[in-house]
Parts: structure tokens; C-alpha cells; sequence
């Protein structure tokens, strides 16, 4: 079961559509499908549904994660980074819900800018009182012309893979998704 998170130090997000299956074992071959499908609107704050994140996660980026760097414009959520001191506010929105199996699809316009990450990605770790898995798409904001993918299970790491795309996405949203 995995909360998805969209981190962002500046994008914007249009929408978050998730075609899930009901928690449970995986389905059989020729079966049918018994899932739902949950699509996530930014036009206000669902306090009840999502989480602005509001940590710290240390020298790790030096970054600050508050609600102050989420802000719903037109339909869209939008998040942003601050310089602060020595380090940065940052924006970082999260279902409360968790998720099994299933679709997970974001429209996003990542930000072209050295040293930032424009992120949409499944966790569940040792915040949630669980084995650290996740699973990563990631615009890395010194080319945008690369997309990088990585997932860890049971707390490991170092999957990655970076996807040549032979374009630049800055323009337009980008439907990005997984199963």
C-alpha cells in the first residue's frame, strides 16, 4: 500500500488520476476488473483527502517542506521553492489515503532549473511505520530533456534509470503514469 506524493520544489499539476484496484490479492488472468477510478481536482485544498507536507528533511536537499509553497491557481496546484537563509522552502502535496495496486497518472509541467526536482512518486517507508518502497518518476531540472525512474524495495535503492526523451518539456502538461 503506497500514499502518492507529487514533490515539486516549482511545477505545476493539472490533475492526479488513479484507476486502483480494491486492496487485495492480484487479480487472475482474464478476469474482471474490480478497481475504481479516484481523479483529483486542484481547484481548493481537500484537507480530508491530502496532506501539505510540513518537515524537514535536513541536509539531505536543504529544504523545508510548508503548506506556504502549495497554492491552488485555476485548477491547478502549484508548487513552489524559497530560498531561506542557507537553505529552502519547498512544496510538497500528499494523499492521506494509501493505494495498492494499480494506475497512478499525473499532468505536470516540470521546471527547468540546476539543482531542483520536479517529482511524482509512490512511498510508504519508515514514516509510516512500514519497509521503505517507492517508486519514482523524476524531471531532473538540469535537463528536461531526461526523465529519470527508480523505485526501492524494503529500503533499497539505487534503480535508476535515466530515459532519454530528444525534447524539451517545459511548455505543456505532461501526462505521466505507471502501473
Amino acid at each position: 500500500m503506497f500514499s502518492i506524493f507529487i514533490s515539486c520544489f516549482l511545477c505545476i499539476l493539472e490533475e492526479i488520476s488513479l484507476s486502483l484496484a480494491a486492496p487485495a490479492p492480484a487479480p487472475i488472468p482474464g478476469t474482471a476488473w474490480n478497481g475504481g477510478h479516484d481523479v483529483m481536482n486542484f481547484n481548493y485544498h481537500e484537507s480530508n483527502r491530502f496532506e501539505m507536507s510540513n518537515w524537514n528533511n535536513g541536509g539531505m536537499f536543504y529544504c523545508i517542506w510548508t503548506p506556504n509553497n502549495d497554492k491552488f491557481e485555476n485548477g491547478k496546484l502549484k508548487l513552489t521553492i524559497d530560498k531561506m537563509g542557507s537553505g529552502y522552502t519547498c512544496g510538497e502535496y500528499r494523499t492521506r489515503n494509501y493505494y495498492g495496486y494499480g494506475m497512478f497518472q499525473v499532468n505536470m509541467k516540470p521546471i527547468k532549473n540546476p539543482g531542483v526536482i520536479s517529482s511524482f512518486f509512490t512511498y510508504t517507508g519508515p514514516s509510516d511505520g512500514t519497509k521503505w518502497d517507492e517508486i519514482d518518476i523524476e524531471f531532473l531540472g538540469y535537463d528536461t530533456t531526461k526523465i529519470q525512474f527508480n523505485y526501492f524495495t524494503n529500503g533499497v535503492g539505487h534503480h535508476e534509470h535515466i530515459h532519454y526523451l530528444g525534447l524539451m518539456l517545459l511548455k505543456d502538461f505532461i501526462p505521466m503514469d505507471f502501473l
